[in-house]
């Protein structure tokens, strides 16, 4: 009997076919088509991201995500803010925790106004011509597709002895984000981790999570910024308009901006698919 297709899994496969499609065109020079596929690449990643993460459950992925990718994004970041405020409320509860390295680095004040301002643009994209964005914009997006390479999270020295003297505050932080579903389930772990042997291992294995967790978040900022420069491509690179008197065969000649842009957004998005698959392939008994 055959197994029932995972659904999310092979959103992302097709992902990489699209991917895969979209250079083959290209390298024929059949732009329009290989602008649409690409863009396709990028959405069915949107869509595996928000099945992964639960933002959308796989029957709202039609009716209330379609080809607008920003939804996944604006839905991710109003759940962010709601486990920001979750987790501020953890370093009221435990006040000396505001007084150590990890607290700086995090900085959660800040975070969470980042996201409201992220939240914001988010709501006023559209607004913008993203259609038809020139060099010099296009260019921009580029280096932060480059930028997010620096982008790393240095965690301190002393994490292994907040791990292992304030697992509690652990606890509650992987609450916050949903990770521990339940008291029961927050309680047997804290009687679990009265046992030294299972504090190492488990220790271990959140050190291993969080070593991948810095590649995951790059890619995902990646795919976001994909999403601005391709969202608005997925109907006019298939289909001419009479009354606009457009024709994507003319439009997307060799000579557009994001034509001539088009392998280096193919290579950031293979590297984002890559970094995302390894994050969700971990390999916790290395």
């Amino acid at each position: 009997m055959q197994k029932p297709m995972n659904y999310k899994e092979t959103l992302l496969n097709i992902s990489i076919k699209d991917l895969e499609s979209s250079r083959i065109l290209y390298e024929a020079e059949h732009y329009p088509q290989s602008v649409f596929f690409l863009q396709q690449s990028v959405e069915k990643v949107c869509k595996y991201l928000a099945l992964e993460n639960e933002v959308f459950k796989p029957f709202e992925l039609s009716k209330k995500m379609g080809h607008d990718s920003f939804k996944l994004f604006r839905k991710t970041l109003e759940n962010q803010i709601k486990m920001m405020e979750s987790q501020l409320k953890i370093y009221d509860k435990f006040p000396d925790s505001k007084n150590t390295e990890l607290y700086k680095i995090a900085d959660p004040v800040k975070h969470q106004a980042d996201l409201k301002d992220g939240l914001d643009l988010l709501r006023t994209i559209k607004d913008y011509d993203l259609q038809n964005l020139p060099p010099e914009n296009l260019d921009e997006l580029i280096e932060q597709l480059k930028e997010v390479n620096e982008i790393g999270i240095e965690f301190p020295a002393e994490l292994d002895r907040l791990f292992q003297e304030k697992f509690e505050i652990i606890i509650e932080w992987l609450e916050s984000f949903g990770l521990i579903e339940s008291d029961d389930m927050a309680h047997e772990l804290k009687v679990k981790l009265k046992d030294e042997n299972f504090k190492v291992f488990f220790f271990n294995r959140l050190k291993k999570f969080l070593k991948y967790l810095p590649d995951y978040l790059s890619s995902v900022y990646r795919i976001f910024i994909l999403s601005i420069i391709f969202t608005m491509h997925a109907i006019s690179a298939r289909y001419a308009d009479s009354e606009a008197d457009f024709n994507p065969l003319t439009f997307y000649d060799k000579k557009n901006p994001l034509i001539i842009r088009m392998p280096v957004f193919m290579d950031y998005l293979t590297l984002a698919i890559d970094k995302i698959n390894s994050f969700n392939n971990i390999d916790y008994n290395e």
